[in-house]
């Protein structure tokens, strides 16, 4: 009976240690069993997608994605290319760092970039952004790639001249005395050196283009004038002589455009009997206006407003009202002072 005890004994403290052995390799998440989430206990980059239990879990460090906690408490990161510069587009999850937005054909392999020619080397590079390599071996003898067309037979040419396919952004063709028109090692290098412009080429004008990056305000960019829209006046121009009959309160103007003429309407201008909006001929698209209205007379009426826009809804300006005799007295008699206001404006919605 003693030996059926012992063997008793024994079995149940084997069995014991084979239940805490078993605990220790799946409890601790080194060996199976994994965290709560369903990913690694170590927090490897094998643990799948990310689990979450709000969008602040999700923050994939992009500004051009929309992350959230999605259905199964999963995180998903949306690429949005709205949210990048012109031209640009939103590459989540490319690269080392992640690489956001990025010029180019988005990518995450070399299959994504095929472009459908027989002598371009396609692939996707270290930037998410699509390689199109040409290759002149890829084409039969005497024919060159062309990043284009694919392979093509050179022109017969003399002078560069020759050569030239009406594409200023693709660079310069040359001429080969053995080969034939050959295509440009380069691209035109259109860089201005200056953090206040976005470089550009156009094929339409033939030449490079500078644009004021009008997104950052440190740069002043120039606003055009506008042909449209009411703004309020801060300090308000207003004055009353001739005993009544000349008169005016401009609280506001309005802009128009008819034909080459700029139109200013300030309401009761010159007088609250002769409405007469200030104009300039021919309009200015530089941002900058001076417009006037002229009243002929025994005492002639100027009323004019000088200035420039410093954003699309805001201008500053001066206006001013002056009078001068022709005949001799009409001013002097009816009381009419020259004046003169600095103004801003404001656009109405």
């Amino acid at each position: 009976m003693e030996r059926v005890a012992m063997r008793v004994r024994w079995t149940v403290v084997a069995l014991g240690l084979l239940l805490l052995g078993l605990g220790a390799c799946g409890g601790d998440g080194r060996r199976g069993g994994g965290g709560r989430d369903g990913s690694t206990a170590d927090g490897g980059r094998d643990a799948g997608p990310r689990r979450c239990d709000r969008d602040e879990n999700c923050d994939d460090g992009l500004d051009c994605t929309i992350d959230q906690c999605a259905v199964g408490n999963v995180c998903r990161s949306r690429p949005v290319d709205a949210l990048c510069p012109d031209g640009q587009s939103c590459l989540p999850g490319v690269g080392e760092p992640p690489s956001g937005c990025a010029v180019g054909d988005a990518c995450s392999r070399d299959e994504d970039c095929d472009d459908g020619l027989e002598c371009t080397v396609d692939g996707c590079g270290a930037d998410g952004t699509c390689r199109h390599d040409p290759l002149d071996a890829l084409c039969p003898d005497g024919q060159r790639c062309d990043t284009t067309d694919g392979c093509v037979e050179p022109m017969a040419c003399t002078v560069d001249d020759d050569c030239d396919d009406g594409r200023f952004c693709n660079g310069r063709e040359t001429c080969s005395a053995e080969f034939g028109c050959q295509p440009a090692a380069a691209p035109p290098a259109c860089d201005d050196g200056d953090p206040c412009t976005i470089d550009g080429c156009s094929d339409e004008l033939g030449r490079c283009t500078f644009t004021c990056d009008a997104s950052n305000p440190a740069c002043e960019c120039p606003v055009e004038t506008p042909c449209s829209g009411t703004f309020e006046l801060s300090t308000v121009p207003m004055g009353s002589c001739a005993f009544g009959m000349v008169a005016y309160n401009v609280q506001r103007v309005t802009f128009s455009c008819v034909g080459p003429v700029l139109s200013v309407d300030g309401g009761s201008i010159p007088s609250a009997a002769m409405n007469t909006p200030m104009t300039q001929n021919p309009r200015p698209t530089d941002g900058t206006f001076d417009v006037e209205a002229r009243i002929e007379g025994g005492c002639t009426e100027v009323y004019r407003l000088q200035g420039r826009f410093t954003g699309p809804d805001t201008f500053e300006a001066t206006f001013t009202a002056t009078y001068s005799d022709t005949d001799g007295f009409s001013c002097a008699a009816g009381g009419c002072a020259n004046r003169s206001w600095m103004v801003t404006g404001t656009r109405v919605p």
